[in-house]
């Protein structure tokens, strides 16, 4: 009897095997009646139902984790064992480990997370996903309790989170649902760039709301993220006002976020009239927004607010400076309305 046939590549690069390749139960059929095919807005993972819902529709699950797949996900979803082979031995597909294939341009930080035995998680995670997190290259690995035979993969040093799951990962996920993610953070970094990367899900998720954070840190015992429950606030609209924030509270310094004057809104309010706007050109999707910034402070300072302005390298890399300079200007009085009319200025 023939084989099945190589899978052939469309028009478009993408892995896509004939139509006539010997599928498994003939005519392809659709996702089951009353099963969800939507997959989770959570990052790259999927539920238990994960063959139904990727049905005959390996390429999208290929897609949406990032280019690594387990061999029997691709199977469940449609192609063959020898179709699998046939494409790693056309190129376009590597083998990782055993089980586990990735396209040429798949993810690197989750390319390394499958060779070593863990799925993306912590900061690695928030990187991945664009979110705010501090400038760390290491891996950061999500692995079972139980886990073993975790292999060493040079260049690779990563640091592995032991910690059980409060959403189980299905066997062939690549990344850490955003619910086990959250205690890692708490646990694994200082208290500002934890509140500041919690602070950045919140905002990219809107069912991580204080509630809900506050019921992931009850399920995860986890006393450290209790802790940190009091200093969230998804109102800042960026990591670098989190970090600010937190930072300012710290010194004794109270900020309030996102506060509207008059047709303005500005990053941060000290006092009455002390404007805190964390700036920078990269936080800024377009030159429009950056030049407009810059035309609202002197637009403010015209009717009486001090506005300092600070740049993601000096919140992160000058931090002391920065809080020297607030202090400053709230020793001569410049966050008080009565201290601007007394140097005869209003």
């Amino acid at each position: 009897m023939r084989g099945s046939p190589a899978p052939s590549t469309d028009v478009t690069g993408e892995l896509h095997p004939d139509l006539n390749s010997g599928r498994q139960g003939g005519r392809p059929q659709s996702a089951s009646a009353g099963t969800s095919a939507q997959i989770p807005a959570d990052g790259r993972w999927v539920s238990a139902e994960r063959a139904r819902s990727y049905a005959m529709n390996p390429e999208q699950l290929l897609r949406d984790q990032c280019g690594v797949a387990w061999r029997a996900d691709l199977v469940s979803a449609g192609w063959t064992r020898p179709q699998i082979s046939r494409l790693v031995a056309a190129g376009r597909l590597t083998v990782l480990r055993n089980g586990w294939v990735a396209t040429a341009d798949a993810d690197p930080s989750i390319r390394a997370a499958v060779r070593v035995g863990g799925a993306l998680t912590c900061v690695s995670e928030l990187q991945r996903r664009s979110l705010f997190a501090p400038a760390d290259r290491r891996l950061h690995l999500a692995v079972a309790p139980n886990a073993s035979r975790l292999r060493s993969v040079e260049g690779v040093d990563p640091i592995v989170h032991w910690s059980g799951e409060l959403v189980a990962r299905p066997r062939g996920a690549v990344t850490d649902p955003l619910d086990n993610l959250i205690p890692h953070l708490a646990q694994c970094l200082p208290t500002d760039w934890a509140v500041a990367g919690i602070d950045a899900i919140s905002r990219s998720e809107r069912r991580f709301t204080s509630a809900h954070i506050s019921k992931i840190a009850m399920r995860a015992h986890s006393q450290r993220l209790r802790a940190l429950l009091p200093l969230l606030d998804s109102r800042a609209e960026s990591g670098l006002e989190s970090l600010l924030r937190v930072r300012l509270s710290a010194a004794g310094i109270q900020i309030a976020p996102q506060v509207q004057i008059g047709p303005f809104r500005v990053d941060g309010l000290i006092g009455e009239r002390l404007v805190i706007e964390a700036a920078g050109y990269q936080f800024h999707s377009q030159r429009e927004d950056f030049e407009a910034d810059h035309a609202r402070a002197a637009e403010l300072q015209l009717r009486g607010f001090t506005v300092l302005q600070f740049t993601y390298q000096q919140i992160v890399n000058n931090w002391p400076r920065v809080l020297e300079t607030i202090q400053a200007h709230i020793a001569r009085g410049d966050h008080r309305w009565d201290s601007w009319r007394r140097s005869g200025t209003s």
